[in-house]
């Protein structure tokens, strides 16, 4: 099920990226050509959990999970309170 918290041990990148979730392709691409942080981005909700007061997200390669440091949420979803709950536990979400 997508957006479930899911916990999977020793397959996380390190490097902080930027997340984008709800946003359509060319939004996203937009977004991604003016900043330099890497950027994993992904149209509908994607599988994450919190580890340590750390934001893992699918990453859509390898890894399977990569650290996020911000995160731009557009959009409601149906079935999106696990995901709303990962945020909620996240030391650094801060709603905008």
């Amino acid at each position: 099920m997508r957006g479930d918290l899911k916990t999977v041990e020793g397959q996380f990148e390190m490097t902080e990226y930027v997340a984008l979730v709800g946003l359509e392709e060319n939004e996203a691409e937009a977004i991604r050509a003016r900043i330099t942080q890497p950027v994993v981005s992904h149209v509908i909700l994607p599988s994450v959990m919190v580890k340590d007061g750390d934001l893992y997200i699918e990453s859509n390669g390898r890894p399977p999970y990569v650290k996020v440091s911000k995160l731009v949420f557009h959009g409601i979803y149906d079935d999106d309170l696990d995901f709303i709950s990962a945020l909620n536990l996240w030391q650094t979400c801060r709603p905008a």
